[in-house]
């Protein structure tokens, strides 16, 4: 059963089950209550979340570096910007796809 009890930096009552003082701030709790965070996203699909997104940035970039403007042939840039582009957006779809399987 819950009592109360004198905080011991301000002197306030408190619940000797609150977990800090509501005036100070001072944990009271000796227990814990086991309270564990774990990370939902692993670090190897967040990393492939980045580099396909930045992939995708630089084919985005590559191809608009790469259209002409007179309208006559597209430089090299454009095809690799467009492979870029494309192989980046797949390749996201695929991380996400992956966060989502493991993580329902």
């Amino acid at each position: 059963m819950a009592e109360l009890i004198n905080c011991p930096a301000c002197g306030n009552q408190v619940s000797n089950q609150a977990p800090s003082c509501p005036n100070c701030g001072n944990p009271i709790a000796t227990e814990t209550t086991g309270v564990q965070s774990i990370q939902a996203t692993g670090k190897s699909l967040k990393l492939q979340q980045l580099l396909s997104s930045v992939t995708t940035i630089i084919g985005l970039f590559m191809v608009f570096g790469g259209m002409p403007s007179d309208g006559g042939e597209p430089s090299g840039g454009f095809a690799v910007g467009v492979i870029l582009l494309l192989g980046g957006f797949v390749w996201f779809a695929y991380a996400r796809f992956m966060t989502w399987w493991r993580h329902g």
